[in-house]
């Protein structure tokens, strides 16, 4: 009996001599500590996702105001923004491992703020183009970070970004709809509101457990020191795996070539259908008078059908990851050809002007959308289920760059296709020159169309 109470008295005395760092918390903890860290993640991702596609799409809705009045080619605003983006993907992956992420997401931040004051306040549209530019910047950094980020946080991650992004999509053209046609906002007005969400980018970095990722924070600690250095040996030495020699990364880039190749060229077939040829398809005997809200129309449709593809598997894995594999289309060419068709018959629509309802370029908007955000969260999900760990922060960074080249591709391209098909409506259809165009002759970046009165409100800083 002495004997087993001394060992307990041995067992207490060890138990308050143990060090706090072993006290490790219960597992009901561990459980809680998981679940708030995986509601963070799909709150962080899928909001960062949200703002950068939202303010995007509302900058290409508002693509026939900022140029109103001109006959610059639509194509023009989203080659001010792919150009730089094209720019930010071919080289930002290759070092970005060496900027922290909150230097990049300040970046972020301070690129998409700039750009959206000068779009607001600049009245000039060829200035306008560079505010487009600057904040193009922003978004191709936003991209690449985050989707970089992701590496260290699991497939939710991804997903999220992905599904956050495809409702952005849907909620800018409804927006900007909603705003300039359905409440008689200006769209300098309409850009000021939206322009205040850049703030969330710093928001949703802030919330994120940043512990994960290891190896910046590694370096943030030991910085600092010197440290005298010690002779190494094979059996020493250890290979930093978030370190990849150019070789590695030529090799990773090589590797997720097919999928880059799927993405451009849906993305030239997207941008080519939407921003060359619906551009130049307005109807007369629709229910929507304007043929500038006629492209707002599109794109909200199109909007929709991105936010279903770009969704659906984050959605999936959410309510039931067991089937995520079984519902991920890894064969990304598939919908690549099916764009092609969509872009064809789109093609031969304005061409031969067969066509004399909306309803139709709506419906076809929609399935270019759903292609669309189908190559993308697909590609995302099959890089992270194929692609080694150690290679998943730089192929997820460097994915986009297939979507940048093809949509740089697909708006230079559309700079020639879109006067060329409206120059063969105005021969065709003489009489009806405003349904080659859905564009406004002659209304200001600062009017708002009010009962069919143009009301012009502006705002300077």
């Amino acid at each position: 009996m002495a004997e087993e109470s001394s060992g307990q008295e041995m067992d207490s005395s060890a138990e308050d001599k143990m060090p706090k760092y072993l006290d490790f918390p219960e597992e009901d903890q561990y459980e809680n500590n998981e679940r708030g860290d995986f509601i963070r993640t799909v709150i962080s991702f899928f909001g960062v996702g949200l703002v950068l596609h939202t303010l995007f799409s509302v900058i290409i809705a508002g693509s026939q105001d900022l140029l109103g009045g001109t006959q610059i080619p639509t194509t023009a605003v989203l080659l001010s923004h792919v150009g730089p983006m094209a720019l930010v993907i071919y080289t930002f992956p290759w070092f970005m491992q060496k900027i922290s992420y909150f230097i990049r997401v300040i970046a972020i931040f301070s690129f998409m703020a700039s750009g959206f004051l000068v779009i607001t306040f600049v009245q000039n549209p060829y200035a306008k183009l560079v505010g487009v530019a600057l904040n193009a910047v922003a978004h191709s950094l936003g991209e690449a970070t985050f989707l970089a980020l992701g590496a260290f946080y699991g497939e939710i991650s991804v997903t999220s970004f992905a599904a956050g992004s495809g409702i952005g999509i849907l909620i800018g053209p409804l927006y900007y709809l909603g705003l300039t046609s359905g409440i008689c906002i200006s769209p300098q007005e309409t850009m000021i509101i939206i322009s205040c969400g850049s703030i969330l980018i710093l928001v949703c970095y802030y919330i994120l457990n940043k512990d994960r990722v290891k190896s910046h924070a590694i370096v943030a600690t030991y910085t600092s020191h010197k440290y005298s250095s010690v002779p190494t040996t094979a059996k020493t030495q250890v290979h930093d795996p978030s370190k990849l020699s150019w070789w590695e990364k030529c090799s990773a880039a090589w590797s997720i070539l097919p999928l880059m190749l799927s993405m451009g060229f849906t993305q030239i077939f997207q941008y080519l259908t939407v921003q060359s040829v619906f551009t130049t398809l307005a109807f007369t005997n629709a229910t929507i008078v304007n043929p500038r809200d006629h492209y707002v129309y599109y794109m909200s449709f199109y909007g929709a059908g991105e936010f279903l593809s770009r969704s659906y598997l984050s959605w999936i894995f959410c309510c039931n990851p067991a089937i995520s594999e079984t519902v991920t289309i890894y064969k990304t060419w598939i919908p690549t050809v099916l764009s092609s068709g969509v872009f064809v018959l789109s093609f031969c629509i304005s061409w031969f002007r067969f066509v004399e309802s909306m309803y139709l370029i709506m419906f076809l908007a929609f399935v270019v959308g759903i292609l669309s955000g189908c190559v993308y969260s697909n590609t995302l999900v099959t890089i992270q289920q194929t692609i080694e760990p150690r290679y998943e922060e730089f192929c997820l960074g460097l994915v986009t760059l297939g979507s940048n080249t093809g949509a740089f591709v697909g708006s230079f391209v559309g700079l020639w296709l879109e006067p060329f098909l409206r120059h063969r409506c105005t021969k065709i259809k003489p009489n009806a020159v405003k349904t080659c165009f859905t564009r406004y002759e002659t209304r200001k970046w600062t009017q708002a169309i009010c009962g069919g009165k143009a009301v012009d409100i502006k705002i300077e800083i």
